[in-house]
Protein backbone atom coordinates (compact mmCIF):
# COMPACT_ATOMS: atom_id res chain seq x y z
CA UNK A 1 0.00 0.00 0.00
CA UNK A 2 2.80 2.37 0.84
CA UNK A 3 4.28 2.03 -2.60
CA UNK A 4 1.46 2.47 -4.50
CA UNK A 5 0.90 5.89 -2.51
CA UNK A 6 4.45 6.92 -3.32
CA UNK A 7 3.62 5.76 -6.78
CA UNK A 8 1.04 8.03 -7.05
CA UNK A 9 2.75 11.07 -4.82
CA UNK A 10 5.13 11.02 -8.34
CA UNK A 11 2.72 11.10 -10.58
CA UNK A 12 2.19 15.19 -11.45
CA UNK A 13 2.23 17.63 -13.96
CA UNK A 14 4.91 16.99 -16.31
CA UNK A 15 7.35 20.18 -17.26
CA UNK A 16 7.21 21.52 -20.83
CA UNK A 17 9.27 19.20 -23.50
CA UNK A 18 12.68 21.15 -24.08
CA UNK A 19 12.94 21.86 -27.84
CA UNK A 20 14.89 20.19 -29.77
CA UNK A 21 16.04 20.88 -33.47
CA UNK A 22 14.67 18.13 -36.07
CA UNK A 23 18.18 18.22 -37.46
CA UNK A 24 21.22 18.12 -35.14
CA UNK A 25 23.19 19.05 -38.23
CA UNK A 26 21.84 22.27 -38.17
CA UNK A 27 22.85 23.42 -34.67
CA UNK A 28 25.51 25.90 -35.69
CA UNK A 29 23.11 27.42 -37.38
CA UNK A 30 20.33 28.19 -34.84
CA UNK A 31 23.93 29.12 -32.52
CA UNK A 32 24.63 31.62 -35.14
CA UNK A 33 20.94 33.16 -35.71
CA UNK A 34 20.91 33.17 -31.90
CA UNK A 35 23.21 36.35 -32.22
CA UNK A 36 21.58 37.95 -35.15
CA UNK A 37 18.59 40.56 -35.48
CA UNK A 38 15.98 39.92 -35.44
CA UNK A 39 16.46 36.28 -34.86
CA UNK A 40 17.70 36.17 -31.21
CA UNK A 41 14.48 37.98 -30.20
CA UNK A 42 12.49 35.03 -30.79
CA UNK A 43 11.66 32.37 -28.55
CA UNK A 44 13.81 28.68 -28.82
CA UNK A 45 10.66 26.90 -29.67
CA UNK A 46 9.68 29.30 -33.06
CA UNK A 47 13.91 29.97 -33.52
CA UNK A 48 14.31 26.01 -33.31
CA UNK A 49 11.20 25.53 -35.82
CA UNK A 50 12.71 28.50 -37.78
CA UNK A 51 16.19 26.89 -38.24
CA UNK A 52 14.27 23.24 -38.92
CA UNK A 53 13.44 25.02 -42.78
CA UNK A 54 16.33 26.53 -43.43
CA UNK A 55 18.48 25.31 -46.03
CA UNK A 56 22.41 26.14 -45.99
CA UNK A 57 24.11 27.18 -49.73
CA UNK A 58 27.27 27.80 -50.82
CA UNK A 59 27.54 30.56 -53.63
CA UNK A 60 30.71 31.28 -55.73
CA UNK A 61 31.81 35.35 -55.96
CA UNK A 62 29.95 36.96 -58.91
CA UNK A 63 26.48 34.92 -58.38
CA UNK A 64 23.70 37.28 -59.46
CA UNK A 65 20.49 36.99 -57.54
CA UNK A 66 17.58 38.94 -59.22
CA UNK A 67 13.93 38.18 -59.03
CA UNK A 68 13.57 36.15 -61.90
CA UNK A 69 16.56 33.60 -61.30
CA UNK A 70 16.47 33.35 -57.55
CA UNK A 71 14.67 31.34 -55.46
CA UNK A 72 11.97 33.32 -53.17
CA UNK A 73 13.01 33.47 -49.64
CA UNK A 74 15.11 35.18 -47.18
CA UNK A 75 19.21 34.94 -47.35
CA UNK A 76 21.27 35.66 -44.39
CA UNK A 77 24.71 36.19 -45.03
CA UNK A 78 27.26 33.48 -42.80
CA UNK A 79 29.94 34.43 -44.33
CA UNK A 80 31.11 36.26 -47.39
CA UNK A 81 30.04 39.61 -49.02
CA UNK A 82 26.71 40.82 -50.97
CA UNK A 83 26.15 43.73 -52.76
CA UNK A 84 22.72 45.01 -53.46
CA UNK A 85 22.16 47.66 -56.64
CA UNK A 86 19.48 49.01 -58.32
CA UNK A 87 18.59 48.82 -62.10
CA UNK A 88 21.40 51.77 -62.80
CA UNK A 89 23.91 49.75 -61.22
CA UNK A 90 23.99 52.48 -58.25
CA UNK A 91 25.06 50.56 -54.80
CA UNK A 92 22.87 50.29 -52.38
CA UNK A 93 23.89 48.12 -49.89
CA UNK A 94 26.92 45.90 -48.84
CA UNK A 95 26.25 43.40 -46.98
CA UNK A 96 28.21 40.83 -44.26
CA UNK A 97 27.97 38.50 -41.65
CA UNK A 98 24.59 38.62 -39.61
CA UNK A 99 22.54 40.90 -42.59
CA UNK A 100 20.25 39.33 -44.94
CA UNK A 101 18.07 40.21 -47.88
CA UNK A 102 14.61 39.24 -49.46
CA UNK A 103 14.90 39.52 -53.83
CA UNK A 104 11.22 39.91 -53.72
CA UNK A 105 11.16 42.76 -50.74
CA UNK A 106 13.95 44.47 -52.33
CA UNK A 107 12.06 44.82 -55.94
CA UNK A 108 9.11 45.75 -54.58
CA UNK A 109 10.79 48.91 -52.34
CA UNK A 110 13.27 49.67 -55.36
CA UNK A 111 12.19 48.37 -58.89
CA UNK A 112 14.80 46.25 -60.40
CA UNK A 113 17.27 45.36 -57.68
CA UNK A 114 19.41 42.44 -57.96
CA UNK A 115 22.03 41.00 -55.21
CA UNK A 116 25.49 40.36 -56.62
CA UNK A 117 27.70 38.09 -54.29
CA UNK A 118 31.33 39.62 -54.12
CA UNK A 119 33.29 37.39 -51.97
CA UNK A 120 32.48 33.76 -51.84
CA UNK A 121 29.58 33.05 -49.42
CA UNK A 122 27.86 30.93 -47.12
CA UNK A 123 23.85 31.43 -47.23
CA UNK A 124 21.58 30.36 -45.04
CA UNK A 125 17.99 30.70 -46.78
CA UNK A 126 14.80 30.38 -45.28
CA UNK A 127 12.08 29.71 -47.85
CA UNK A 128 9.99 32.92 -48.58
CA UNK A 129 6.20 30.44 -47.00
CA UNK A 130 8.13 30.34 -43.45
CA UNK A 131 9.69 34.06 -44.08
CA UNK A 132 6.86 35.55 -44.82
CA UNK A 133 4.57 33.26 -42.04
CA UNK A 134 6.87 34.44 -39.45
CA UNK A 135 6.37 38.19 -39.99
CA UNK A 136 3.02 37.72 -39.85
CA UNK A 137 2.66 36.05 -36.70
CA UNK A 138 5.29 38.08 -34.99
CA UNK A 139 5.01 41.87 -34.70
CA UNK A 140 8.94 42.56 -33.67
CA UNK A 141 9.99 40.63 -36.51
CA UNK A 142 7.61 42.19 -38.78
CA UNK A 143 9.20 45.74 -37.48
CA UNK A 144 12.59 44.91 -38.26
CA UNK A 145 12.47 44.36 -41.84
CA UNK A 146 9.58 46.87 -42.37
CA UNK A 147 12.54 49.39 -40.87
CA UNK A 148 14.61 47.87 -42.57
CA UNK A 149 14.32 50.13 -45.91
CA UNK A 150 15.05 53.42 -44.01
CA UNK A 151 18.46 51.57 -42.82
CA UNK A 152 19.12 50.70 -46.01
CA UNK A 153 18.46 54.22 -47.89
CA UNK A 154 20.69 55.81 -45.24
CA UNK A 155 23.39 53.23 -46.28
CA UNK A 156 22.96 53.95 -49.94
CA UNK A 157 23.54 57.63 -49.33
CA UNK A 158 26.62 56.80 -47.50
CA UNK A 159 27.99 55.12 -50.78
CA UNK A 160 27.39 57.70 -53.26
CA UNK A 161 30.38 58.40 -55.30
CA UNK A 162 31.70 61.65 -56.13
CA UNK A 163 31.69 62.44 -59.57
CA UNK A 164 33.61 60.07 -61.70
CA UNK A 165 36.39 61.95 -63.19
CA UNK A 166 37.50 58.75 -64.79
CA UNK A 167 34.18 58.09 -66.93
CA UNK A 168 34.32 61.46 -68.41
CA UNK A 169 34.67 61.96 -71.84
CA UNK A 170 38.38 62.75 -73.07
CA UNK A 171 37.19 65.53 -74.88
CA UNK A 172 36.26 67.30 -71.48
CA UNK A 173 40.65 67.09 -70.18
CA UNK A 174 41.80 67.73 -73.63
CA UNK A 175 43.66 70.74 -74.98
CA UNK A 176 41.88 72.43 -78.25
CA UNK A 177 45.34 75.09 -78.56
CA UNK A 178 47.07 73.14 -81.53
CA UNK A 179 50.44 73.72 -83.00
CA UNK A 180 50.33 72.69 -86.31
CA UNK A 181 53.47 72.33 -88.98
CA UNK A 182 53.84 70.83 -92.57
CA UNK A 183 56.36 67.83 -92.99
CA UNK A 184 58.49 70.38 -94.87
CA UNK A 185 59.13 72.71 -92.79
CA UNK A 186 62.37 72.87 -91.53
CA UNK A 187 63.07 71.06 -87.86
CA UNK A 188 64.47 74.61 -86.82
CA UNK A 189 61.24 76.63 -87.50
CA UNK A 190 59.02 74.05 -85.72
CA UNK A 191 61.33 73.92 -82.98
CA UNK A 192 61.15 77.96 -82.89
CA UNK A 193 57.43 78.11 -82.72
CA UNK A 194 57.21 75.30 -80.26
CA UNK A 195 59.34 77.15 -77.43
CA UNK A 196 57.59 80.27 -78.32
CA UNK A 197 54.10 78.67 -77.45
CA UNK A 198 55.79 76.75 -74.51
CA UNK A 199 54.70 73.40 -76.30
CA UNK A 200 56.37 69.75 -76.17
CA UNK A 201 54.81 68.99 -79.12
CA UNK A 202 53.61 69.92 -82.51
CA UNK A 203 51.00 67.89 -84.63
CA UNK A 204 52.24 67.49 -88.35
CA UNK A 205 49.29 67.83 -91.18
CA UNK A 206 49.19 67.38 -94.65
CA UNK A 207 46.79 68.57 -96.72
CA UNK A 208 43.91 68.07 -93.44
CA UNK A 209 45.21 65.14 -92.94
CA UNK A 210 47.00 64.18 -89.49
CA UNK A 211 50.55 62.20 -90.98
CA UNK A 212 52.64 62.60 -87.73
CA UNK A 213 53.74 64.04 -84.35
CA UNK A 214 56.60 65.60 -83.52
CA UNK A 215 57.41 65.61 -79.70
CA UNK A 216 60.48 67.38 -77.73
CA UNK A 217 61.56 63.42 -77.25
CA UNK A 218 61.75 63.60 -81.23
CA UNK A 219 63.92 66.38 -80.88
CA UNK A 220 66.49 65.01 -78.70
CA UNK A 221 66.42 61.69 -80.23
CA UNK A 222 66.08 62.24 -83.67
CA UNK A 223 67.71 65.55 -84.46
CA UNK A 224 70.18 66.98 -81.98
CA UNK A 225 71.37 63.37 -80.94
CA UNK A 226 71.89 62.69 -84.49
CA UNK A 227 73.35 66.37 -85.04
CA UNK A 228 71.37 66.47 -87.99
CA UNK A 229 71.28 70.20 -90.01
CA UNK A 230 68.81 72.82 -88.78
CA UNK A 231 66.91 72.71 -91.99
CA UNK A 232 66.00 68.78 -91.74
CA UNK A 233 62.36 68.95 -92.74
CA UNK A 234 59.97 68.10 -89.86
CA UNK A 235 59.20 64.83 -91.81
CA UNK A 236 62.34 62.83 -91.42
CA UNK A 237 62.38 62.87 -87.62
CA UNK A 238 58.25 62.95 -86.36
CA UNK A 239 56.43 59.70 -85.55
CA UNK A 240 54.12 59.09 -88.46
CA UNK A 241 50.66 58.34 -88.40
CA UNK A 242 50.73 58.47 -84.42
CA UNK A 243 48.13 56.55 -82.72
CA UNK A 244 44.86 58.57 -82.12
CA UNK A 245 41.51 58.23 -79.57
CA UNK A 246 37.99 59.41 -80.01
CA UNK A 247 36.87 62.25 -78.29
CA UNK A 248 34.09 60.49 -77.00
CA UNK A 249 36.35 57.52 -75.60
CA UNK A 250 36.60 57.99 -71.59
CA UNK A 251 39.18 59.24 -69.53
CA UNK A 252 39.91 55.60 -68.26
CA UNK A 253 39.83 53.98 -71.63
CA UNK A 254 43.05 57.36 -72.66
CA UNK A 255 44.44 56.41 -69.25
CA UNK A 256 44.69 52.81 -70.11
CA UNK A 257 45.77 53.21 -73.62
CA UNK A 258 48.58 55.50 -73.00
CA UNK A 259 49.82 53.87 -69.57
CA UNK A 260 50.19 50.54 -71.83
CA UNK A 261 51.83 52.52 -74.52
CA UNK A 262 54.07 54.61 -72.24
CA UNK A 263 52.71 57.60 -74.26
CA UNK A 264 52.84 60.78 -72.97
CA UNK A 265 51.04 62.49 -75.96
CA UNK A 266 47.81 61.54 -77.57
CA UNK A 267 45.75 63.29 -80.67
CA UNK A 268 42.67 63.35 -79.93
CA UNK A 269 39.96 62.79 -83.24
CA UNK A 270 36.27 63.78 -83.69
CA UNK A 271 34.47 62.76 -86.93
CA UNK A 272 37.95 61.87 -88.14
CA UNK A 273 39.31 65.36 -87.60
CA UNK A 274 41.88 66.40 -85.27
CA UNK A 275 40.81 68.27 -82.22
CA UNK A 276 42.85 68.51 -79.88
CA UNK A 277 45.59 66.55 -77.72
CA UNK A 278 45.86 65.20 -74.12
CA UNK A 279 48.98 64.73 -72.66
CA UNK A 280 50.29 63.14 -69.15
CA UNK A 281 49.95 66.25 -67.32
CA UNK A 282 46.58 66.66 -68.34
CA UNK A 283 45.39 63.07 -66.89
CA UNK A 284 47.60 64.02 -63.74
CA UNK A 285 45.39 67.28 -63.66
CA UNK A 286 42.22 65.81 -63.68
CA UNK A 287 42.82 63.39 -61.17
CA UNK A 288 46.23 62.96 -59.10
CA UNK A 289 45.27 59.54 -57.98
CA UNK A 290 45.14 58.12 -61.87
CA UNK A 291 46.99 55.06 -62.92
CA UNK A 292 49.43 57.19 -65.30
CA UNK A 293 50.45 59.21 -62.24
CA UNK A 294 51.27 56.40 -60.49
CA UNK A 295 52.74 54.87 -63.35
CA UNK A 296 55.11 57.86 -64.12
CA UNK A 297 56.39 57.63 -59.95
CA UNK A 298 57.15 54.17 -60.61
CA UNK A 299 59.66 54.84 -63.19
CA UNK A 300 61.26 57.10 -61.47
CA UNK A 301 62.02 54.89 -58.48
CA UNK A 302 65.77 53.78 -57.89
CA UNK A 303 65.42 51.39 -55.62
CA UNK A 304 62.62 48.73 -54.11
CA UNK A 305 62.27 50.56 -51.28
CA UNK A 306 60.60 53.19 -53.47
CA UNK A 307 58.58 51.31 -55.28
CA UNK A 308 57.09 49.07 -52.47
CA UNK A 309 56.24 52.95 -51.04
CA UNK A 310 53.92 53.52 -54.00
CA UNK A 311 52.36 50.10 -54.62
CA UNK A 312 51.49 49.85 -50.62
CA UNK A 313 48.78 52.71 -51.68
CA UNK A 314 46.93 50.64 -54.60
CA UNK A 315 44.33 49.26 -51.74
CA UNK A 316 43.07 52.47 -51.46
CA UNK A 317 42.72 53.56 -54.90
CA UNK A 318 40.97 50.66 -55.55
CA UNK A 319 38.09 51.49 -53.20
CA UNK A 320 37.79 55.04 -54.50
CA UNK A 321 38.23 53.24 -58.45
CA UNK A 322 35.27 50.95 -57.48
CA UNK A 323 32.96 53.47 -54.75
CA UNK A 324 33.10 55.46 -58.28
CA UNK A 325 31.89 53.06 -60.34
CA UNK A 326 34.39 51.41 -62.53
CA UNK A 327 33.65 48.08 -63.24
CA UNK A 328 35.82 45.03 -62.19
CA UNK A 329 37.67 44.26 -65.22
CA UNK A 330 38.48 48.27 -65.84
CA UNK A 331 39.74 47.93 -62.31
CA UNK A 332 42.22 44.56 -63.20
CA UNK A 333 43.25 46.21 -66.02
CA UNK A 334 44.88 49.28 -64.62
CA UNK A 335 46.02 46.93 -61.66
CA UNK A 336 47.92 44.72 -64.68
CA UNK A 337 49.23 48.29 -66.19
CA UNK A 338 50.68 48.72 -63.03
CA UNK A 339 52.13 46.02 -62.37
CA UNK A 340 53.37 45.78 -65.96
CA UNK A 341 54.69 48.76 -65.06
CA UNK A 342 56.74 47.70 -61.91
CA UNK A 343 57.90 45.03 -63.47
CA UNK A 344 59.70 46.63 -65.97
CA UNK A 345 61.11 49.34 -63.62
CA UNK A 346 62.65 46.51 -61.58
CA UNK A 347 64.52 44.99 -64.57
CA UNK A 348 65.80 48.85 -65.63
CA UNK A 349 67.08 48.91 -62.37
CA UNK A 350 68.70 45.50 -62.51
CA UNK A 351 70.40 46.27 -65.44
CA UNK A 352 71.98 49.15 -63.86
CA UNK A 353 73.38 47.21 -61.75
CA UNK A 354 74.65 44.43 -63.52
CA UNK A 355 75.33 45.97 -66.82
CA UNK A 356 74.29 45.37 -70.78
CA UNK A 357 72.67 41.85 -71.04
CA UNK A 358 75.27 39.48 -72.75
CA UNK A 359 72.66 37.75 -74.87
CA UNK A 360 69.08 38.86 -76.42
CA UNK A 361 65.98 38.00 -73.80
CA UNK A 362 62.56 38.56 -73.14
CA UNK A 363 61.08 38.40 -69.74
CA UNK A 364 57.64 36.96 -69.91
CA UNK A 365 54.59 37.28 -67.77
CA UNK A 366 51.90 34.45 -66.92
CA UNK A 367 48.62 34.12 -65.52
CA UNK A 368 46.39 36.86 -64.64
CA UNK A 369 48.71 39.09 -65.55
CA UNK A 370 49.22 37.94 -68.96
CA UNK A 371 45.34 38.27 -68.87
CA UNK A 372 45.13 41.51 -67.55
CA UNK A 373 42.96 40.28 -64.99
CA UNK A 374 45.19 41.12 -61.98
CA UNK A 375 43.92 41.64 -58.63
CA UNK A 376 45.25 42.82 -55.33
CA UNK A 377 47.11 40.34 -53.43
CA UNK A 378 48.35 38.76 -57.02
CA UNK A 379 51.04 36.22 -57.24
CA UNK A 380 53.83 36.58 -59.70
CA UNK A 381 53.68 34.01 -62.62
CA UNK A 382 56.73 35.27 -65.03
CA UNK A 383 59.57 33.08 -67.59
CA UNK A 384 62.62 34.20 -69.31
CA UNK A 385 63.18 33.18 -73.05
CA UNK A 386 66.38 33.11 -73.77
CA UNK A 387 68.35 33.84 -77.46
CA UNK A 388 69.64 30.33 -78.58
CA UNK A 389 72.96 31.70 -79.09
CA UNK A 390 73.50 31.61 -75.18
CA UNK A 391 76.91 30.45 -73.97
CA UNK A 392 77.84 29.09 -70.51
CA UNK A 393 79.68 32.73 -69.69
CA UNK A 394 76.15 34.33 -70.29
CA UNK A 395 74.42 32.27 -67.34
CA UNK A 396 75.36 34.10 -64.26
CA UNK A 397 74.13 37.31 -65.96
CA UNK A 398 70.63 35.37 -66.20
CA UNK A 399 70.33 33.92 -63.28
CA UNK A 400 70.88 36.98 -61.46
CA UNK A 401 68.61 39.44 -63.22
CA UNK A 402 65.78 37.46 -62.37
CA UNK A 403 67.05 36.16 -59.21
CA UNK A 404 66.75 40.50 -58.10
CA UNK A 405 63.72 40.87 -60.41
CA UNK A 406 61.83 38.22 -58.59
CA UNK A 407 62.89 39.34 -55.26
CA UNK A 408 61.65 42.92 -55.73
CA UNK A 409 57.94 41.87 -57.17
CA UNK A 410 57.81 39.73 -54.10
CA UNK A 411 59.12 42.66 -51.70
CA UNK A 412 56.17 44.76 -53.27
CA UNK A 413 53.30 42.43 -52.70
CA UNK A 414 53.73 39.93 -56.03
CA UNK A 415 54.57 37.32 -53.85
CA UNK A 416 55.96 34.05 -55.02
CA UNK A 417 53.73 31.40 -56.83
CA UNK A 418 52.80 28.50 -54.86
CA UNK A 419 53.76 26.63 -57.54
CA UNK A 420 56.89 28.28 -58.51
CA UNK A 421 56.30 29.50 -61.52
CA UNK A 422 59.11 32.11 -61.54
CA UNK A 423 61.88 33.30 -63.91
CA UNK A 424 64.69 32.89 -60.89
CA UNK A 425 63.78 29.14 -61.19
CA UNK A 426 66.09 27.28 -63.91
CA UNK A 427 62.93 25.19 -65.39
CA UNK A 428 61.21 28.82 -66.56
CA UNK A 429 63.78 30.14 -67.65
CA UNK A 430 64.95 28.64 -70.98
CA UNK A 431 65.89 29.20 -74.72
CA UNK A 432 63.79 29.68 -77.60
CA UNK A 433 63.91 26.15 -78.66
CA UNK A 434 63.56 24.58 -75.45
CA UNK A 435 60.35 26.71 -74.76
CA UNK A 436 59.29 25.49 -78.67
CA UNK A 437 59.67 22.23 -77.20
CA UNK A 438 57.34 22.44 -74.04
Amino acid sequence: MSEQSEISTDTGTQEPAVPQLAVPELVPVAEFLEQSLPFNQLGKAELYAVVDKIRVQYHCRGELFNRETAEKGLRIVRSGAVEIRDSDNKLLDRLGEGESFHIGGLNAEQGEVQATVIEDALLYLLPDEAYQGLRERDRNFDRYFTSQRSRRLRRAARYQPEPNTMMQEVRTVMSTDLLTVKPTDTVQHAAQVMAARRVSSAFVVEEGRLAGIMTDRDLRVRFVALALPPATPVGDIMTPNPETIDASQSIFATTLLMTRRGYHHLPVMLDGELKGIVTTSDLILAKQDDPVYLVQHISRQHDVEGIKGLVAGMPNLMVQWVNAGMRAEQVSQILTAISDAVTVRLIQIAEQRLGPAPVSWCWVGFGSQARAEQLLGADQDNGIIIDNGVQPEHLPWLQSLPEMVCHGLNACGYIYCPGEIVAKKEEWRQTLSAWQQK
